[in-house]
This record gives C-alpha cells, structure tokens and sequence, in this order.
C-alpha cells in the first residue's frame, strides 16, 4: 500500500474501514502460509559416551528422517559443525529415533569413537529445506559443555541457555572473555577477526582450570563488529561481538 493510498483512505474514512477488514482477513490468511523453517537443536552441546543425543526438531511437516553423522574432517571441521546454518547431509552413521510428538529425537552413540558430530534432519514433505544439522561432541570428560562469554541463566528454573552466550564490551575498554565448561587441563586457544576479515588480528590462549573455566583479556578494541572463536582441538566455539560506546 502507497502512501498516496493511505492519504486518500484517511480522507474516506467509511472506506478504510472497509478495506483495513479485508486487509486483516488477508493478514490473517496469509499468517496461515509465514516462513517456519526446518530447523533442529540439541539438549546440550556434549555428551558421554553410551549416552542417547537427544534435542528438538522445529517446524516439522512430513516424514523426519534423523541421523547422527560425524562432523566434517580437517582442522576447521569443529568450526564448520558448529554452523547451524549449513545443509551438509553427510552419510549418517546412525538413525535416530523420532517421536513425532513433541517433536523430539534420541540417537544412540555406544560404539562411536569420541569426538564431534552432527545430527542431521531432513523433511520428506519439504524437500527445498534441505538438510539443517546441529553439532555436538561425545567426551569423557565430565561435565564437558564449553561456552565462551557470559552464558544467561533463566531465574525461574535455573538452567543455563549456551545458544544465548554473549559479550558486551565497551570500545577503549579491556574486556575479559569468560570460558566455562571446558576439559581441565586443556589449551584453549581464542582467535579475534575483524567484520568480514578471515585471518584473525589477535590470538590469546589460556589453560583451563581444574573446574573446566578459564579467562582471556581482550585488549580495547574500536566501535564495531568482531567475530570471536574459542578451540581446544576438538571443540570450536563461535561468538559475534558488537563493541558499542561506552556511555
């Protein structure tokens, strides 16, 4: 609609009550056919092995096929199985069980060696969504959940939201980076790149805690937008940072 035409409809007010209905009838039916996306989540990030992966299928239609793949090989093989965006429809080494309600999948994993994976799901009905995946890890390391910056805890139940992790820093200002959830003892390596630069301008490591937490301190940095990596070999954990004015 122009705005010519609203000027117009305000002068006829009788006539824009009667087109605002039909175009709320039309909201309300084109509501029926809004984008809802194949997507798919995991419970946790790692798991123990033996133990079933499990998590959510969102905006299921058809028939669900779910697999537990292995994530991709190489040395960014963690940071590109960490991509929740990607559409990869790997061989999967194992099918996983599906219960259409509440949408929800186990895949079993005794027998897999331990390391980084992705669950895959593909819908039969909607075959333009593709594959989506989301990456997890099988480790023995107890506890083994790793995040980099401030994870927020919901005040009502307690539990942690890793998919919501973040960092505010302010430009000018040192920021120290977090890290929690991480194998005690390991080497924890956490590379800084520029808003659409590949090659990073600042690397820190750090070594993990006997509690599996752990702190880099970020130099001050210029207003902008960062990309933030943390990696202990296996593992690769990715952070968008926006650094802001301080006010």
């Amino acid at each position: 609609m122009t705005s010519s035409t609203v000027r117009r409809l305000l002068v006829l007010p009788v006539l824009a009550l009667g087109i605002a209905g039909s175009l709320s009838a039309c909201d309300s039916f084109l509501g029926g056919f809004a984008d809802t996306p194949l997507g798919i989540n995991a419970d946790e990030i790692g798991w123990a092995p033996g133990e079933d992966v499990t998590g959510v299928v969102e905006n299921p239609d058809g028939t669900m096929t779910v697999t537990l793949a292995p994530a991709p090989e190489g040395p960014r093989g963690a940071l590109e199985a960490i991509d929740l965006d990607q559409d990869r429809d790997a061989p999967g080494l194992v099918t996983c069980d599906y219960d259409r309600n509440p949408s929800t999948y186990a895949c079993p994993t005794s027998g897999l060696d331990q390391g980084v994976y992705v669950v895959q799901v593909t819908d039969a009905k909607q075959p333009g969504e593709g594959t989506q995946s989301v990456a997890v890890v099988i480790s023995d390391v107890p506890g083994y959940d790793p995040t980099v910056g401030m994870v927020p805890v919901d005040m009502s139940t307690g539990e942690r939201d890793e998919s919501e992790a973040y960092l505010a820093p302010e430009a000018g200002t040192p920021t120290p980076v977090p890290l929690a959830g991480w194998e005690p003892g390991a080497e924890v390596t956490v590379s800084v790149v520029g808003d659409g630069e590949v090659k990073p301008f600042l690397v820190r490591h750090v070594t993990i805690a006997d509690d599996g937490t752990g702190e880099v301190r970020l130099p001050a940095l210029e207003r902008g937008y960062y990309g933030l990596v943390a990696t202990d070999g296996t593992w690769a954990q990715d952070l968008s940072v926006h650094v802001a004015r301080s006010n």
